[in-house]
């Protein structure tokens, strides 16, 4: 199953580990590094000062990765036992959660850049290492990481999560998150996947 697919992505607390096969391959383990359901076995071991608010649509909570501690925590609670497990490759999600908190520039940036500090201190301690985003355009500038590709959600069709509802995207979004991809691709020479949504039982559509 996994042999048709470029960049095999899993959620490590589904899965029974990397096969084989896939061991000198690329293979990545799904990780939120903006926010955290409350379900996550690390999760009651956080400080609250570790998180800014909520995310409405998901209810999971958004980390502030301007803390030098929760960044040190995440890269040995999360990041440390998957590559332990054989993981080589990390498909790092939720990149903008902190946009639904962080409201002032200074606020962003200051997240942005904590972001970036958590991402280059995990590829220094794990040099084999080999990263997916999804979005994070803003942090390439920032990170030193070796980014295998960057993928971002709905250029055709999104979930939207808050109506539990498929829907079109707009021309304006599309065209932008086209830019976005043409222009990753032309100053960083990386791979950029789309992640489209579907209704299960569309099989034509999708």
């Amino acid at each position: 199953m996994l042999s048709v697919y470029d960049f095999p992505v899993v959620e490590p607390d589904q899965a029974s580990g990397v096969p084989d096969r896939y061991r000198s391959e690329r293979f990545y383990a799904y990780v939120s590094l903006g926010e955290v359901l409350a379900s996550r076995p690390f999760f009651k071991s956080l400080k609250p000062e570790w998180l800014l608010g909520k995310n409405p649509d998901w209810g999971s909570h958004i980390f502030d990765l301007s803390s030098p501690d929760l960044r040190d925590f995440l890269v040995e609670q999360v990041v440390a036992p998957l590559w332990i497990q054989g993981y080589q490759g990390f498909f790092f999600d939720t990149l903008d959660s902190y946009r639904l908190v962080a409201k002032t520039p200074e606020q962003r940036q200051q997240q942005r850049e904590g972001l970036a500090a958590l991402i280059n201190q995990i590829a220094q301690r794990y040099p084999e290492a080999r990263f997916i985003f999804n979005r994070g355009f803003e942090l390439m500038p920032l990170v030193e990481a070796p980014v295998d590709a960057i993928a971002a959600e709905s250029l055709y069709q999104r979930w939207e999560a808050g109506k539990q509802r498929y829907a079109a995207v707009p021309e304006e979004d599309r065209q932008w998150l086209l830019g976005q991809f043409a222009a990753m691709r032309e100053q960083y020479q990386v791979a950029t996947i789309a992640i489209d949504y579907t209704p299960p039982g569309q099989r034509q559509q999708a």
